[in-house]
Formats: C-alpha cells, sequence, structure tokens
C-alpha cells in the first residue's frame, strides 16, 4: 500500500498554508485594506483559523516521521540500537525545540512567561496612550500584543499541541525580530521613539532608488526624494507615489520568512546547506517579486494615469505575493518532503523529522 500523501492531500496543505499568512497579513499589518474596512482583520481570524485546520489536518506528519519499507525499518532498528548504544536519547530535537530551550535557559524562563507576556500588553497600552497620546492600535501594537497574548497562554498550551505551541513561538520571535527591532532601531536612532513611522530606511534604499533606476532602463523620466518617486505619465502629467512601509511589502516579505524559519524549525532537526540555500534563494526572489510589484505599478500609472494606479497598488500586490508564496512552498514540499520521505524509505537518508 502507498503510504505516501496523495496530490490532493499536498495540495489542500499548500492551500493552508497560503490561507494562513494571507490571514496573518490582514490581521497584524494596518494596510490601505484593513484601515477602510474593519472587519477585514475578522476575514483575516477566520482566514488564519481555516488555514490552520487544512495544515493540522494534511500535513503528512505519519509518512515523514516513520520508515515505510522493511529495510527502512530495519535500518531504524539498527539506528535507534547504536544510539543507545551509545548513550544517545532516542528522539532527536527538533530545530525549534533546540531553539527554545536555549532562549529560555533550558526552560527556567518558561514559568514567567505570563510576567512577560502581561508586562508586553501593559508596555504597549502605555506607549500609546503615555508617549504617543493615541487610542489607534497600528500594525506594530498589533504584533507586541499578540506576542504579550501568546505568552501568557503558553503555559496552558496542551502538550497534544506541542508542535504547535512550537511553531508559534518561533513564528512570533522571528517576525518581531524582523519587525520590531528594526523600527525601534530606526526610531531611536532619529531620537524619536514615539513616532509612528515605520521602516523607512527599507523603503528608500532597497525600493525607492531600485525603482528609480528601473525606471530610467524602461525610459520613464522620473525623481526620488526619500521615499517618494515622482514619474511622468506617457501624457505628460506628473505623479508622485509615497512608498510608505504599510505599501513597501516588508511585511510580507517578514511574514514569509518567518513562516518559513518556524516551520523548518517544527518539522527538521539538523539545518543543512540545503535548506540555508533554498531559505537565501527564497529571501532573494521574495525581494524581487516586491521589486517588480513597484514597478509594475508605477509603469500601470505611466501608461494609464492615476486611477488605474490606485487600482494596481490595491490589487497588483497581493496576487504577485500569494502567486509567489504558493510557488515557494510547492517547491518546498516537492524538493525536501516527497524526496527525503523516499530517501528514508529506501535508506538513503534521515527523514527530515522525528
Amino acid at each position: 500500500m502507498d503510504q505516501q500523501p496523495s496530490s490532493r492531500e499536498y495540495l489542500l496543505l499548500l492551500l493552508g498554508l497560503v490561507v494562513t499568512f494571507q490571514g496573518l497579513a490582514l490581521v497584524i499589518t494596518s494596510n490601505k485594506l484593513v484601515a477602510t474596512y474593519w472587519w477585514m482583520r475578522l476575514i483575516g481570524l477566520l482566514m488564519t483559523v481555516g488555514g490552520l485546520y487544512f495544515i493540522y489536518r494534511y500535513l503528512p506528519r505519519e509518512v515523514l516521521s516513520r520508515p515505510i519499507d522493511e529495510d527502512a525499518k530495519a535500518k531504524a532498528a539498527r539506528d535507534m540500537v547504536m544510539r543507545l548504544a551509545k548513550g544517545e536519547e532516542e528522539v532527536e530535537n527538533t530545530l525549534a525545540q533546540r531553539f527554545i530551550d536555549k532562549v529560555t535557559l533550558g526552560g527556567r524562563l518558561v514559568p514567567l512567561f505570563p510576567v512577560f507576556g502581561i508586562a508586553i500588553i501593559i508596555m504597549v497600552i502605555v506607549w500609546n496612550l503615555v508617549l504617543t497620546g493615541s487610542t489607534e492600535f497600528l500594525t506594530y501594537d498589533w504584533l507586541a500584543m499578540m506576542v504579550g497574548i501568546y505568552l501568557v497562554a503558553y503555559n496552558w498550551i496542551p502538550s497534544d499541541y506541542g508542535r504547535e505551541r512550537e511553531f508559534t513561538f518561533v513564528f512570533l520571535f522571528s517576525l518581531s525580530f524582523l519587525l520590531l527591532v528594526p523600527v525601534l532601531i530606526e526610531r531611536a536612532a532619529v531620537g524619536n521613539l514615539a513616532s509612528s513611522a515605520g521602516i523607512s530606511a527599507y523603503s528608500e534604499y532597497l525600493l525607492a532608488k531600485p525603482v528609480d533606476g528601473m525606471l530610467g532602463l524602461a525610459g520613464v523620466s522620473s525623481t526620488i526624494d526619500g521615499i517618494t518617486i515622482t514619474f511622468l505619465t506617457a501624457e505628460g502629467d506628473q505623479i508622485s507615489l509615497l512608498i510608505a512601509t504599510s505599501c513597501s511589502g516588508v511585511y510580507s516579505f517578514a511574514i514569509f520568512t518567518a513562516a518559513f524559519l518556524a516551520f523548518v524549525g517544527t518539522e527538521f532537526t539538523r539545518w543543512d546547506s540545503r535548506l540555508k540555500w533554498f531559505l537565501g534563494m527564497g529571501i532573494l526572489a521574495a525581494y524581487l517579486a516586491n521589486l517588480f510589484r513597484m514597478f509594475l505599478i508605477v509603469m500601470v500609472g505611466h501608461y494609464y494615469g492615476s486611477d488605474a494606479l490606485l487600482w494596481a497598488h490595491a490589487n497588483v500586490g497581493w496576487l504577485i505575493y500569494m502567486a509567489w508564496i504558493a510557488l515557494f512552498w510547492w517547491l518546498l514540499f516537492r524538493w525536501f518532503f516527497k524526496e527525503q520521505a523516499a530517501e528514508a524509505a529506501r535508506g538513503d537518508g534521515p527523514s527530515p523529522t522525528v
């Protein structure tokens, strides 16, 4: 009997991943869609829950964690005997488990998680009401609040959901490092911690300047001033496009990277060279896709005017992002999971999970 997941199961798993992270983007980020329609956060929450259900339902854990023929079973038994003879543990911890063990000082900080979580929630509230005088929660506020709520609930999550708990820990930790830390550093550098500005350096140096160069190669007259690109339409009109943090694609980039690290952390026990290469190529491709998105939006504005630019700005970005994410996760499962499961079955190499 063939125990490998069917194409339908892989397709549903891929769908779950794409829907989950698009839902998270709606919940966490304060883009124009969410700012205009508050109920889009509820839609994002429903997408996240639904996507997580598909991931939990169709994640091929059994296939990836056990041999699927007699030769592989015999090899696994010999390996277990050798580990026991050397005094090693029978089960090797995943990357996520080892990471959590390090950052919690061997688990000694885990009992204090509720205290840390409540402190973060209070800090966010005080930050908004006292420092900024704002009652509106923005992207970074929502992210910090999610981290605080998660830390409060961490010890209440049943051990049966340990894998999901570890995934969420690595995801939120990575996302905070990629989004919160850079913006705090930038605000500290300009001497205004109460600023509501985002990561403008990314928008200016990694988007505005490269897009300006691409427009020059395409024959479109343009200039840049910080994070603002000014260009001429085909009719000779002038349009200025401000690349704010919420429009820069940095949120999607950060969510993609954090999701990859969390997924690999909970599914793999070794951070080998192929995973590093795949992550590097994924980050580069995500950046190039975002760069192409900005260039395409400006080109639409150049040929069809400001109304068409606004339409492309609202719709083209998430279509490109969804297409890229779907392709990336499909390649991840195709190269790392199906092939490594087959290798484990032949006894050529270890399964990616334990």
